[in-house]
């Protein structure tokens, strides 16, 4: 007979949850009910990416999300950075840039499990707010409260730097504060439409990362694939 749900203490826990070591649940039973799992993924459990339960979850809400931007015919009327203009030229040209920066929040989530989809968009908005500035001829940098995004927001900007450096260096461009800009505001409207609202979701994260599965496991320069091209 399954043991009770250790959340509600109330229902049959009939679902393996992964998640339950690194929750304040810890050190009970290994299965929660439905329900509990549910209400409680990505809030307060950090479900781990390969979670069955927690796929199929995205999987839904991903044809929910598809199906109620068809049914709007628009994008969502609140977007990141309203006035900064995206196109197909631009995303073609810096690709690389855009799939590098891709790569490297990847694989820095990947290395530290504090970071989700919260801390990721948190840093990025604070990167393209301190390009905004420097595009328009100042720099003004405002890291996030949130530890873990501080420190990702400072791993981000070294990467970006690199980058610029590498550019250079190959040929003799460099890289101008509103291509950052540009790229950076991709990411974050991407991030709107792939990821969740949930605490500690990573949708958007296993997003990304699906759209480089080979080269997410090596050190070859990734070419990121835009959805509907």
């Amino acid at each position: 007979m399954a043991a009770s749900c250790p959340i509600c203490e109330q229902r049959r826990g009939k679902r393996f949850c992964p998640g339950l070591p690194h929750s304040r649940w810890r050190g009970g039973a290994e299965t929660i009910c439905a329900l509990c799992c549910g209400e409680q993924r990505e809030v307060a459990i950090d479900c781990p990416s390969d979670c069955p339960f927690l796929v199929a979850a995205h999987r839904y809400e991903a044809t929910r999300a598809a199906a109620k931007r068809r049914s709007r015919g628009a994008a969502p009327a609140e977007i990141p950075f309203p006035r900064v203009a995206l196109d197909e030229d631009f995303l073609e040209e810096k690709q690389h840039l855009i799939a590098g920066l891709s790569l490297f929040l990847v694989r820095y989530a990947g290395e530290h499990r504090e970071v989700h989809d919260a801390e990721l968009l948190a840093a990025l908005d604070a990167l393209a707010r301190s390009y905004q500035t420097l595009d328009s001829g100042v720099y003004y940098e405002q890291p996030p409260a949130n530890p873990a995004a501080r420190e990702l927001f400072t791993a981000a900007r070294s990467y970006l730097e690199q980058f610029g450096q590498e550019q250079q260096q190959r040929v003799g461009m460099s890289l101008r504060p509103g291509e950052v800009l540009r790229a950076l505001v991709f990411l974050l409207r991407l991030g709107q439409l792939e990821g969740s609202r949930r605490p500690l979701s990573r949708r958007f994260l296993g997003f990304l990362r699906a759209q480089l599965p080979a080269e997410a496991a090596s050190a070859r320069e990734p070419r990121l694939i835009v959805p509907g091209s």
